[in-house]
């Protein structure tokens, strides 16, 4: 049997089996429960801030004549122009000089009433998106054992908000018997064989073959909030990371050699699963104190089905490490 076979064996009774998650300090319900009102209320301000964002686009690419009627070229070009529109109003511009093309300059005049109006009224929400921020970090460290915190301290990218960010939207990590389990609460799981990501992707089509049912989405347990956490701290981490920085170039690495043809964009989104699985997985195992892996010997019985006696299937909320970036 090879040492890949063995590694991957170990990863999986590591990341299946359930475990005694009792943490090595008191954990107090009542700050967990405090820090996930106040991540509540954060995703709350984010959201309410991206509308109203998301309004002054849309104010711009309706004064570029936006209609539905327009082809795919001519809709790509006038969003790129209403892009640089709000772009140059945003910097302080005017609209005039040579920031902006002659045929943008008069649209950029139009719009910045408007889009100033709702920057302003986006300065209370970004103090009080301060202000909870920083109780979220408050909370957490009060929450957090000092070595789990040490350990996010060394982890270039891994800043105290983004652990508050996990908790308030998981709740005590003890809870979940397994790293697997925690990847199911942030949409990193496979489900049946595919990333959650993939289910998304088909949620419209007109095949039911090809999509899920509501109670396979119930089952699931998906979120697309919690899931977009995951991306925005993975993202952040290849930037500025080290050891998981490595994790992610391994395995884009990897995955470009087991398929050639695989765009880098396709490649880039496997290796950031695979590298966010890792970081809640070693942030588990902080947590719970579970600091040593399972180690597989020969003497343990594999059964035709390749599994360890005693494990009678996969739990669909992990896999190896090979399906920690699956299809």
């Amino acid at each position: 049997m090879t040492s890949a076979l063995i590694e991957e064996i170990n990863t999986t009774l590591e990341e299946t089996a359930d475990r005694n998650t009792t943490p090595t300090w008191p954990e107090d319900p009542e700050v967990i429960k405090d820090l996930r009102e106040q991540t509540t209320s954060d995703q709350a301000t984010i959201k309410a801030g991206i509308r109203l964002m998301n309004q002054q686009k849309a104010y711009i690419r309706r004064l570029l004549g936006w209609s539905p009627e327009l082809s795919e070229k001519e809709m790509k070009k006038l969003v790129s122009d209403s892009e640089k529109v709000h772009k140059n109003i945003l910097k302080g511009g005017d609209g005039d000089g040579d920031k902006l093309p002659e045929d943008l300059q008069g649209i950029a005049v139009m719009a910045k009433p408007f889009v100033i109006a709702l920057q302003q009224a986006k300065e209370p929400l970004s103090r009080c998106q301060k202000r909870i921020e920083k109780e979220m970090v408050r909370l957490v460290k009060e929450a957090s054992a000092d070595h789990v915190w040490e350990w996010m301290l060394d982890i270039k990218g891994f800043g105290p908000l983004s652990l508050a960010r996990i908790i308030g939207n998981a709740g005590a990590l003890s809870n979940y018997a397994n790293p697997g389990k925690l990847w199911k609460r942030f949409g990193l799981a496979p489900y049946k064989g595919r990333a959650m990501a993939t289910w998304v992707s088909k949620v419209n089509s007109r095949d039911p073959e090809d999509k899920l049912t509501r109670e396979e989405w119930i089952t699931a347990g998906y979120s697309p909030k919690r899931r977009a956490v995951m991306h925005v701290i993975g993202d952040t981490m290849i930037k500025k990371s080290s050891y998981l920085r490595d994790t992610y170039d391994a395995r884009k690495a990897y995955e470009k050699a087991r398929d050639p043809e695989m765009s880098d964009g396709y490649a880039h989104m496997r290796a950031l699963r695979y590298m966010q699985k890792r970081l809640l997985r070693d942030l588990w195992r902080q947590w719970v104190g579970q600091t040593e892996p399972y180690v597989w010997t020969p003497e343990d019985e594999l059964g035709e089905d390749g599994l360890i006696s005693g494990l009678t299937s996969f739990s669909e909320a992990t896999a190896l490490d090979e399906m920690a970036a699956t299809e």
